[in-house]
């Protein structure tokens, strides 16, 4: 299982990687996923309105497809991580890295207040 969470709750999980275009400095151990990341244009972009959420969807699907991602291989190295990025609730970039694993058959959980009581995400805390 893959778990998705945000650098605020569960960035110092020692299960914790980043997927974002970088990774917080107050975060220096995390591991870096950058080919799971969106560009740092396309963050701009999204943040700054320039282009929707469906744009930007697009956009980053494209991306990661461009990338050749080899998901078999990555979602084995990221079992039972939690994939961070910065949002915590809303549009994130995450949820549809999330959806990519699901289409190839993976598990993927995201973390939420309402199950944190589960064993699984006490990895740290």
């Amino acid at each position: 299982m893959i778990y998705t969470g945000y650098y605020g709750r569960d960035g110092r999980k020692p299960n914790c990687v980043g997927i974002s275009a970088y990774v917080p400095n107050y975060l220096p151990n995390i591991i870096h996923v950058p080919i799971l990341a969106p560009t740092l244009s396309l963050v701009y972009q999204i943040n700054n309105n320039r282009i929707t959420e469906d744009e930007y969807k697009q956009f980053f699907l494209q991306l990661l497809s461009d990338r050749k991602i080899p998901w078999d291989q990555i979602a084995k190295e990221l079992d039972e991580k939690i994939l961070c990025c910065f949002e915590k609730e809303g549009f994130c970039h995450r949820h549809l890295v999330a959806e990519q694993f699901r289409l190839r058959g993976f598990q993927v959980e995201e973390i939420t207040d309402l199950n944190l009581s589960n064993e699984y995400l006490f990895f740290g805390d």
